[in-house]
C-alpha cells in the first residue's frame, strides 16, 4: 500500500501478497511533506497493485477543487503537478523493486500548467527598489537576494554559522521550505545549489549592521529571545515563515516604476509570519 513514509521503495516483509511500503530516502524533505499532506490521506489505504490511473486522476481533481487543508479552496495546478511528478517517482521505484509491473502514473491526467512570463527589473528599477527598502529591518535580505540570486528558502534558512563576514563569503546549506504550511529544514535541491557565495563590500556592510541589530534585539527582548541561529528572524529571534505578507512591513509597497509582480517575487525573502511550533517544522 502507499504508506505514510514516502517515495523510494524499500522492502518491509517477504512473501506473496504483502503490501510494500514506500519511503523517501533521498531528496528534499518537501517531498515527504507533499506525500503526507496530499497523497497519503486519500490513497494511503490503496494496495499498490490495485492502484489505477483513475485513482490518480480523481486525486488530482480533488486537490484542484478542495485540496487546501487549513482553509477552503483548491491547490494551484503547479502544486498538483508537483504531486503527480512525485507519485510518478514513487511508482518508478516500485517498478524497479518489482512490486508492480507498470507505472500507472504514465496514464493519469495531471493538470497542465501554463508557463508564466517572468518579469525582470531593469538595473534602474532594482536600484530604486533597494533605495526604497533601505529602511526595512530586513534590508540585508533584500540586498542578498539582489546581489547573489539566493532563493527565498535559502535566505530564510541562512544561519550565522554559515556566514563569514571577514572572508566575505556565505555557504548555502539548509533551505527552509514549506509543505502544507509546515516548515521543513531541507537539503539544497542539487549539488549546484550547495554552494559558497562571495559577497561584495556593500552587502558585507549591510550584514554587519544586521548583526548589530540582532544584538540589540536580543538585549531588548531579554530571556524571552529565541536563539534560532538564523540570520533573518523576527525581532524576538524566532524564524520567519516563508509565506504570508510579501514584505517585512505590511505597509510597504513597491516603489514607483517597479512592476508589482516582480516586487512580490523578490519580496518573498522576508515574509514576516511566525513559523509554526517546532513540532510541525521538522527542524531541531
Amino acid at each position: 500500500m502507499l504508506a505514510q513514509r514516502s517515495a523510494a521503495c524499500s522492502p518491509r516483509s517477504p512473501g506473496v501478497g504483502h503490501r510494500p511500503q514506500l519511503s523517501w530516502n533521498h531528496g528534499p524533505t518537501t517531498y515527504q511533506g507533499l506525500l503526507d499532506a496530499y497523497v497519503i490521506p486519500t490513497l494511503g489505504a490503496v494496495e499498490l497493485q490495485r492502484l489505477t490511473p483513475g485513482h490518480l486522476s480523481v486525486l488530482y481533481r480533488e486537490l484542484l477543487t478542495s485540496g487546501r487543508r487549513h482553509r477552503p479552496g483548491g491547490l494551484a495546478p503547479k502544486t498538483v503537478r508537483n504531486v503527480h511528478v512525485l507519485i510518478h517517482r514513487v511508482l518508478k521505484d516500485a517498478v524497479r523493486w518489482g512490486y508492480v509491473v507498470r507505472n500507472v502514473a504514465d496514464a493519469a491526467d495531471p493538470p497542465k500548467v501554463k508557463p508564466t512570463e517572468l518579469q525582470v527589473w531593469s538595473p534602474g528599477q532594482l536600484r530604486a527598489f533597494l533605495a526604497h527598502v533601505q529602511v526595512d529591518r530586513q534590508y540585508a535580505a533584500w540586498l542578498l537576494a539582489a546581489t547573489t540570486g539566493m532563493r527565498r528558502g535559502e535566505l530564510l534558512g541562512l544561519r550565522w554559522v554559515d556566514v563569514d563576514l571577514d572572508a566575505a563569503r556565505i555557504a548555502v546549506r539548509q533551505p527552509r521550505v514549506v509543505a502544507d504550511y509546515a516548515v521543513h529544514v531541507s537539503e539544497p535541491k542539487t549539488a549546484r545549489s550547495r554552494r559558497s557565495i562571495a559577497l561584495d563590500p556593500v552587502t558585507v556592510a549591510a550584514l554587519r549592521q544586521h548583526q548589530a541589530r540582532h544584538a540589540a534585539d536580543r538585549a531588548a527582548v531579554g530571556p524571552a529571545y529565541e536563539d534560532s541561529g538564523l540570520v533573518f528572524t523576527l525581532p524576538d529571534g524566532s524564524p520567519i515563515h516563508p509565506s504570508g505578507s510579501p514584505t517585512g512591513s505590511d505597509s510597504m509597497s513597491a516603489p514607483p516604476g517597479c512592476p508589482p509582480s516582480a516586487y512580490t517575487t523578490c519580496a518573498t525573502a522576508t515574509r514576516p509570519r511566525r513559523s509554526p511550533p517546532a513540532s510541525r517544522q521538522g527542524r531541531q
